[in-house]
């Protein structure tokens, strides 16, 4: 099912480039341990299927997924 609710967190700064398949235009950053949460797109029902993230450091970094469906 798809998450209609998403909690995102990573502890080293990262970007959301992709959602559902679809390119973001402006990536969403992500700060270290600051956790991000998304509802809603323009205003209408979110479904998440997919997400990439890409993570700016070289070093290991742990990325923490909650979909709330």
């Amino acid at each position: 099912k798809p998450a209609v609710l998403l909690w995102v967190q990573t502890d080293q700064i990262s970007q959301i480039t992709e959602i559902n398949g679809a390119t973001l235009k402006s990536p969403k950053p992500l700060a270290a341990n600051v956790p991000f949460q998304i509802s809603q797109v323009f205003g209408r029902y979110f479904k998440c299927t997919q997400i990439k993230i890409k993570v700016s450091t070289t070093v290991n970094t742990l990325v923490e997924v909650l979909g709330i469906c």
